[in-house]
């Protein structure tokens, strides 16, 4: 996991993302952490969801 942060922390620094307000960070777009990042947005939450592969939904691709 803190290799994927390492990787990760710089491209969201590019992103500006840094300065973002969010309620919920979600890491891995797998079918929980895409259905965990969706529950959330639907009771209003800001979420970021971050996923360290090329693919979104883990097995289900």
């Amino acid at each position: 996991m803190l290799t994927a942060l390492r990787i990760f922390f710089p491209f969201i620094l590019s992103l500006g993302l840094t300065y973002a307000q969010y309620d919920l960070v979600v890491y891995g777009a797998t079918p929980q952490g895409v259905t965990a990042a969706v529950a959330a947005a639907q009771e209003g939450l800001k979420v970021l969801l971050l996923e360290p592969g090329r693919g979104v939904g883990g097995v289900l691709t």
